[in-house]
């Protein structure tokens, strides 16, 4: 299908025109995010972050901002990774703490083994077939420290007008696909520790449409 996943056009038109999707035209973090933050504030100097569909930076840099000493973030599109780039160097931040680079997750990350205190995975993988999505839970098992946690908040439902909705359009004719995930069970099948689990509901505007959303929040541990 033209414009999802698969390709990277729908996204580097949205990176480039910021008008759809409300996290690309922000620098504000995540709201998972900084509560996690808040709640390992003094556990944090000197850690190691992934940030998984990194999109404009907007997590790494706040992660560099708040005690994390190197950040790795990849993106599917070329230019959120350019943004992403540009705003850490608007934040005058060592160009030695933090790499930006696109990744697709057909293949394995390119990170050393248990190099990462945490990984993060802000509304991202619920763009991944189940394929992409096996390859992420295994490669992050793989690259987390010993006792790493994996921070996820994804999409678990999305409904427009009362119905599921697996395609989203985002204009031009284009569309993202969305995936409904057993994150639980994909946990358990990598060995993760399931250390923490919440459920939140809101609606997101996209484009011209309402859309209502339930989203799943799990902290996993590295077994």
């Amino acid at each position: 299908m033209e414009g999802t996943l698969r390709s990277n056009k729908v996204w580097d038109q949205e990176y480039k025109e910021q008008e759809v999707i409300p996290s690309t035209s922000t620098l504000r973090p995540s709201s998972s995010f900084r509560e996690y933050v808040a709640q390992h504030r003094n556990n944090l100097e000197g850690a190691t972050l992934i940030d998984i569909g990194c999109g404009n930076g907007r997590n790494s840099l706040y992660a560099l901002k708040n005690g994390f000493t190197r950040v790795h973030g990849f993106d599917y599109s070329k230019e959120a990774i350019k943004l992403a780039k540009r705003n850490a160097r608007a934040a005058h931040l060592h160009e030695n703490s933090y790499r930006f680079y696109t990744h697709d997750l057909t293949t394995g990350l390119p990170e050393q083994d248990n190099s990462f205190d945490l990984a993060i995975d802000m509304t991202t993988s619920h763009l991944l077939d189940e394929d992409q999505i096996t390859t992420l839970f295994k490669e992050v098992y793989r690259i987390l420290k010993p006792n790493g946690e994996f921070l996820i908040f994804t999409i678990i439902s999305n409904k427009l007008s009362g119905k599921e909705v697996m395609d989203v359009e985002m204009g031009g004719g284009s569309a993202v696909e969305y995936f409904i995930h057993d994150y639980e069970g994909l946990a358990i099948k990598n060995s993760f520790k399931i250390v923490g689990k919440d459920f939140y509901e809101s609606q997101t505007h996209i484009g011209n449409n309402l859309f209502d959303r339930r989203y799943l929040k799990l902290l996993l541990v590295k077994g």
